[in-house]
């Protein structure tokens, strides 16, 4: 999608004829594909050696690198979610 498909009081073209099959396709598809997934690497020694403990920051190591945004947030631990009065008072803890 660009930004010349969304046009003021809706899109540039309308869904497909028979898109609400292709959906309930990809609805059937998807969950047996992930399963599969789940099977194959949850427990598979070699995608486990590559992939655990790869990219983990320390917020000192964030800094030191310059990061911010995103980045700096997910190696320091705080959430915006978690840790602003706005979602405090949404959970029903105001302050």
């Amino acid at each position: 999608m660009n930004h010349n498909y969304i046009r003021p009081g809706g899109v540039a073209a309308d869904l497909p004829p028979g898109w609400e099959d292709d959906v309930a396709e990809i609805c059937e598809v998807v969950p047996r594909g992930v399963a599969e997934y789940d099977e194959i690497l949850t427990e598979n020694p070699i995608w486990l050696e590559r992939t655990v403990g790869i990219g983990v920051t320390t917020t000192e190591q964030a800094l030191a690198l310059g990061a911010s945004g995103p980045i700096l947030r997910s190696a320091s631990g705080w959430s915006s979610r978690t840790c602003s009065s706005i979602s405090s008072a949404i959970a029903g803890n105001p302050s």
